[in-house]
């Protein structure tokens, strides 16, 4: 095919006369990328594992008497816990551009945590932001609907008294709250530009000499780097803001592994160490204890 006089073409691996079916990331040659991917990344992947262990062994222990905002900072976790092994599975299978997109669900699950953390009443602002949210969402079904459903009405009656736009927040707000604005403006809005159909983001599926466009479906592990990297500095924020709202203990062991992400940091070239200067402005990595504070860590995790 032809567009503005240059040739476009797709490659594919598939064997002449393979099942269409099985190809791109469905194909079953992708386990031999895999499995060179784990080898090639297996200092990263050791560790990103070993934080993923540490999330899980945190929900063990019971929230007794638990307020609102340690409900909300639960559940919280338990998206950026998922989203953290998400993006992991997307990454073993050259999905880079996908795994950004689980990244930046990463990301405002940590920012929201953040927020509460640094001022639990946060935590009654966001679940305004969500009925607000909600009621836009009804509003437009109902415009579609016709207004022909009476408990749709009821329902954004009972709403609409209770929120208006003054409770609305954007993550940039919630980001701001949680003191990681500037985290926000680097990382968060990269994300954001694979999130979405950009052509920054499909330019990853393309490659260009002055007379031909060539569009694959490889796997890829240009962003590899980038995406474990952001993966885990967002699951340590994200696990320390949890244990500081619902005062859990092994603080110990999430600064031992801050440690070690530092250091595995330190490997990388320089211009990946980008999100440092980031991260400095939040200080250092406190975890509140009963009223203690551990011994601080520099947080600049990225």
């Amino acid at each position: 095919m032809k567009s503005g006089g240059v040739r476009v073409a797709h490659t594919s691996e598939g064997a002449v006369g393979k099942r269409r079916a099985d190809q791109g990331f469905l194909s079953g040659k992708l386990r031999g990328w895999t499995k060179d991917f784990r080898k090639k990344f297996a200092p990263w992947i050791k560790l990103y594992k070993k934080i993923n262990g540490f999330g899980y062994s945190v929900l063990r222990n019971p929230l007794l008497q638990a307020n609102t905002p340690q409900i909300l900072a639960w559940t919280l976790y338990l998206r950026a816990l998922s989203s953290y092994q998400a993006a992991l599975l997307l990454a073993e299978r050259g999905l880079d551009a996908e795994c950004k997109t689980v990244l930046r669900s990463l990301a405002e699950a940590a920012f929201a945590l953040g927020a509460i953390e640094k001022d639990h009443g946060f935590a009654t602002r966001l679940l305004k932001s969500n009925e607000y949210e909600e009621l836009q969402w009804m509003k437009k079904w109902n415009e579609v609907n016709r207004e022909q459903h009476e408990a749709l009405q009821q329902k954004i009656a009972f709403l609409a008294a209770r929120v208006s736009k003054k409770h609305k927040l954007g993550v940039r707000q919630i980001a701001d709250s949680a003191g990681m604005l500037n985290v926000y403006h680097v990382q968060y809005s990269s994300l954001c530009m694979f999130g979405h159909p950009t052509p920054h983001s499909l330019a990853l599926r393309m490659r260009r000499d002055e007379q031909t466009i060539e569009t694959n479906l490889h796997p890829t592990a240009d962003q590899a780097h980038d995406n474990l990297r952001l993966g885990m500095m967002f699951q340590i924020l994200a696990i320390k803001s949890l244990l500081n709202i619902c005062q859990l203990p092994n603080p110990k062991r999430l600064i031992d592994l801050h440690e070690q992400f530092s250091d595995l940091m330190s490997t990388l070239p320089i211009f990946d160490l980008k999100i440092s200067a980031m991260l400095k402005q939040r200080g250092s990595l406190t975890i509140v204890k009963h009223g203690d504070v551990s011994r601080p860590r520099d947080e600049a995790v990225g």
